[in-house]
């Protein structure tokens, strides 16, 4: 495992190499609950330092790998340019280059551990460079993604996705009454590392805590072997199991944009947008069945990290120029005369 001292001078030729706008930059400033765990960020220049829509993910390396190689190997970083969201790299600097997802520092709500530092970088990188508190989503492997289960249940009140690759279940759940995070899980099926049961008692886990059960199958999905597991609607957990895979199944973070709703196709939405653009306002309505309809969607989802993107999508389609105020009064109203 190459130490991160040694790779600063190199990450301006892999600016280049990957055809990237930006480059992986350590945050010096940010002062980490934990001595062992360092904030890197990519921030790229497509995107707009003022606008304070700019999702966030938070991309948490494995064992025996670093930050530099998650922003290398995974791909986010390239779609970072193309969707001009934020991508925070936490890096853990331990010997064996793993989280502590297991000591009370970190398995309890700001506890100072391993599992605050990376909370915090999600308020400094809200505060310092402009994203979205409201459009945060956090994704990891092996160990990275035990630690994704661990923020999704100490602090849903942070992150609104997560997808989780090769990990375990992490049954430190706080007690909250608002939306907690859409939960996407993977894991192989030869996985010698963390055996395959992992990804039923993750899906156990996840199906109780967010009050859904099993619906269905989707074989061939996401991709070629894999089978997707549907529970309820498919709105809040999907399992994937990846036959064949060992560990870890490889990040895919085309298919992640998606579940987090950062690409313009929000897995699982119901809404296809990319269908119509070639409506009118009225037609929107009529297929949708009306806004009253359209606003029941809104609210099944939950939570203002999936409102405030298809509002926007809406406004960006139709090239209206109302506020988002002024469009929930028009569907308020349209739901009040439906009901007439």
């Amino acid at each position: 495992m190459r130490p991160l001292s040694a790779l600063v001078a190199a990450f301006a030729l892999t600016r280049f190499a990957h055809g990237l706008s930006s480059s992986l930059t350590p945050v010096d400033a940010f002062v980490s609950t934990s001595p062992e765990v360092a904030m890197w960020v990519y921030v790229p220049e497509t995107g707009n330092s003022t606008d304070s829509s700019q999702a966030i993910v938070v991309a948490i390396h494995s064992c025996e790998r670093t930050a530099d190689y998650y922003y290398e190997n995974t791909g986010y970083a390239s779609l970072a340019d193309q969707y001009g969201y934020i991508v925070i790299y936490p890096n853990a600097s331990t010997p064996s280059g793993c989280w502590d997802t297991t000591t009370s520092k970190s398995t309890t709500r700001n506890g100072g551990g391993d599992s605050q530092a990376i909370v915090n970088m999600v308020a400094y990188a809200v505060k310092n460079f402009n994203g979205n508190a409201s459009r945060v989503a956090v994704t990891g492997s092996s160990s990275g993604g035990i630690m994704v289960n661990l923020l999704a249940g100490l602090y849903p009140d942070v992150f609104q996705a997560a997808s989780v690759f090769s990990g375990e279940y992490a049954d430190d759940i706080y007690d909250y009454s608002g939306s907690r995070p859409k939960m996407m899980i993977y894991h192989g099926t030869i996985d010698a590392t963390y055996p395959y049961s992992n990804l039923g008692e993750e899906l156990d886990g996840w199906s109780s805590v967010l009050d859904v059960t099993f619906s269905n199958n989707i074989t061939d999905s996401p991709s070629p072997g894999y089978t997707k597991m549907v529970y309820g609607d498919g709105l809040k957990l999907v399992g994937v199991s990846a036959a064949g895979v060992g560990h870890t199944v490889p990040v895919d973070a085309v298919t992640d944009l998606s579940w987090f709703c950062i690409a313009p196709e929000c897995d699982g939405d119901g809404l296809p947008f990319e269908q119509l653009e070639q409506l009118d306002e009225l037609n929107q309505f009529n297929k949708l069945g009306g806004s009253f309809e359209l606003q029941h969607r809104l609210d099944k989802l939950g939570g203002s990290f999936e409102l405030q993107r298809r509002l926007d999508k809406f406004q960006s389609l139709q090239s209206v120029e109302w506020d988002r105020y002024n469009y929930l009064r028009f569907l308020h109203g349209r739901e009040q005369e439906d009901s007439q």
